[in-house]
């Protein structure tokens, strides 16, 4: 026998179209993402935590990443890093054309979105 939660779930899930099937699987994998990227994060400040005095490494927090490495590191396109760098995550540009994300201002932009949407 199915709890009851189990089953309100399963016949909302019964009552949706294509169209919001996908949108919500769209929605939960950006999820999955976020959560995976937090993870990471989580798990290399615990390092930090476990293998010096308890503070974070400056040289790391400055180091300076490309938004290859930011995509990289957010499991997102190439294109979505850029759009992120022009609209919300802080960085910088390197003469012309080149740009470069802070890891320290990467660490503090997923906290804040993961504490807006609830998972922090």
């Amino acid at each position: 026998m199915k709890p009851a939660k189990q089953q309100s779930v399963e016949q909302a899930l019964e009552r949706l179209d294509r169209r919001e099937v996908l949108q919500a699987l769209a929605r939960v994998q950006h999820q999955r993402g976020l959560l995976q990227v937090m993870q990471k994060l989580l798990e290399a400040r615990l390092v930090s935590l476990t293998s010096g005095n308890g503070r974070s490494n400056h040289r790391d927090q400055d180091e300076l990443l490309t938004v290859p490495q930011v995509a990289d590191a957010l499991k997102v396109g190439l294109a979505r890093a850029y759009e992120l760098a022009r609209n919300g995550l802080p960085s910088v540009k390197v003469g012309q054309r080149q740009v470069r994300v802070r890891r320290a201002d990467l660490n503090e932009y997923l906290a804040r979105r993961a504490q807006s949407r609830g998972y922090a």
